[in-house]
């Protein structure tokens, strides 16, 4: 069921973009296959086309998730991820199992050419608004920049590192 959502949701991105196919979208992940793979600890047992079409289908299916979970004018008027309130907690939930980890530069690339070029903190921003209501505390760090974003391995080390615990104070310490 959910490969007809990633599906859904990369077709609807073509619609929105007003473009015909993914070619570029494609051309883009080909580029990025073999570092993909170097991130998996266990063999991919997928041919070239395989790993492409998973991590475009993949990573297109978060950024969108993401996007239309800040801008509700994105989403579809029925869309079933949106209209049943559990099912975008499970999502949730699911991205954040260490199993379920993608690369983050592959996001970072189809970031790229769907919202942004360049604009990674917009990305940030999107993933750490999308995952506030499944952690306790005052939330998140104000800003990740620049070469940090680079090193983010996965949407799990995103939070792990820059969430604020609700034990750690945020105010300034007198003396």
């Amino acid at each position: 069921m959910m490969e007809e959502h990633k599906l859904r949701y990369l077709k609807l991105l073509l619609q929105q973009k007003n473009e015909s196919n993914a070619e570029r979208y494609v051309i883009a992940m080909r580029s990025l296959e073999q570092e993909a793979r170097r991130c998996y600890a266990d063999l991919i047992d997928l041919t070239l086309e395989e790993m492409v079409e998973m991590m475009l289908l993949n990573g297109c299916f978060i950024i969108e998730l993401m996007r239309k979970f800040e801008y509700e004018d994105l989403r579809e008027q029925n869309d079933p991820i949106f209209a049943i309130c559990w099912t975008l907690n499970i999502l949730q939930r699911d991205l954040m199992l260490f199993e379920n980890q993608f690369p983050f530069f592959v996001l970072c690339k189809l970031f790229d050419i769907i919202e942004d070029p360049n604009r990674h903190e917009k990305l940030l921003h999107f993933a750490l608004l999308f995952f506030h209501d499944l952690f306790p505390g005052p939330g998140h760090r104000a800003r990740i920049e620049g070469e940090s974003i680079c090193k983010i391995r996965h949407l799990l080390e995103l939070i792990h590192n820059n969430w604020l615990p609700s034990f750690v104070s945020t105010e300034p310490k007198g003396d």
